[in-house]
């Protein structure tokens, strides 16, 4: 293998990921055994009707098993975009563009997650054990997922480029990523036509779940070209919002050392001994200076503002989820839930009563 090739810097990856096999093994086990235990969920909600939302226990699995293989490749092979907030606040990005490689490869296989590999084996055994994929199908059922990993890498890194305009945008970034993942493992019906619609535009996970199934089930249908025109679009999306991203950090760069090589000059020869094209760029940069002085209190506001604002709507979104699945389970199934929290990707607690 060529070093420096795709391949390679990808092999790398994983082997920094794996470097302790046994931490390693136990992460991505536990995963594993995580996305069970949040199965058995659906398992109990289904004895009492075979419907949720118009899915059936078996559709529901390969749902479920599908967002997690195309999670579980994302997150495994492409998970850098995670780092990106941190690489454009620490300066970690300017290494990466000194590399002979695309940038934008280089963020995005800068770090593998071990765990994204239980996620990818659960979600294969879950396809297997739904009974609705066939021998040959599973060619179907890899070229899907694919697609579905395109979708997912695409949106995942515009959530995550906002670092590029706003400071401390871990946060924010990180709960719509989450979002993302969490309402691409519920059934679709349980969802109302508003929320629907936002789940294919804005928050694309029907791409990255529903719509996958549903090439899966139906190949020769109208599913499959809108899949494909939704990786594509997403990935050219994320390239083109990345590109702009990265031109503005290079230009924030530029300017930083121009002014700083300016003020060293006038520093060693003296004001009067700089030139005059010189004295004039220390001016045009003090000037830069002062008014960033001078906005920098309100930026900060209106980014927080901002961030706020964002952090609400997630909220409410979150919110609506809540009430559509428990209406949903008590129209359908007759179960009333008590409460309903999700925290983190993959991660959910349901208590049932009254079963």
């Amino acid at each position: 293998m060529k070093p420096g090739s795709i391949l390679h810097v990808m092999l790398c990856a994983q082997k920094a990921s794996a470097a302790t096999f046994g931490a390693w093994l136990l992460r991505a086990s536990m995963m594993a055994v995580n996305n069970w235990i949040f199965f058995t969920m659906w398992f109990v909600l289904f004895r009492r009707n075979a419907q949720l939302g118009g899915w059936t226990h078996e559709q529901t699995m390969l749902l479920f098993g599908v967002s997690a293989v195309s999670f579980g490749v994302m997150n495994g092979l492409l998970g850098g975009f995670i780092n990106l907030p941190e690489l454009v606040r620490d300066g970690g990005l300017n290494g990466l563009l000194l590399r002979p490689r695309s940038t934008l490869f280089l963020v995005l296989s800068s770090k593998a997650n071990p765990s994204s590999w239980g996620d990818a084996v659960s979600g294969v055994v879950l396809i297997y054990l739904s009974g609705l994929v066939s021998h040959w199908e599973w060619i179907t059922v890899a070229l899907a997922i694919a697609l579905a990993a395109i979708v997912f890498v695409g949106a995942s890194l515009i959530f995550f480029c906002v670092a590029f305009w706003l400071d401390r945008s871990d946060t924010l970034s990180q709960r719509i990523w989450e979002t993302l993942i969490t309402f691409g493992i519920y059934p679709e019906g349980i969802f109302p036509t508003s929320v629907r619609v936002c789940l294919y535009t804005f928050l694309p996970a029907a791409f990255t779940a529903f719509v996958p199934v549903r090439v899966i089930l139906e190949p020769a249908s109208m599913w499959t070209p809108m899949l494909v025109g939704a990786a594509i679009f997403w990935a050219l999306l994320a390239q083109w919002v990345f590109q702009q991203g990265l031109r503005r950090f290079v230009r924030g760069c530029c300017l930083l050392a121009q002014i700083a090589d300016t003020l060293l000059c006038a520093n060693f020869l003296g004001d009067k001994e700089v030139p005059s094209k010189v004295r004039g760029e220390l001016v045009d940069g003090g000037d830069l200076l002062a008014l960033e002085s001078v906005l920098k209190g309100s930026v900060i506001l209106l980014k927080d503002l901002l961030k706020l604002l964002a952090e609400s709507f997630i909220a409410n979104i979150a919110g609506c989820l809540e009430h559509a699945f428990s209406l949903a389970v008590e129209d359908d199934a007759g179960v009333s839930l008590k409460s309903i929290e999700v925290r983190g990707s993959w991660k959910s607690h349901v208590f049932i009563n009254e079963l």
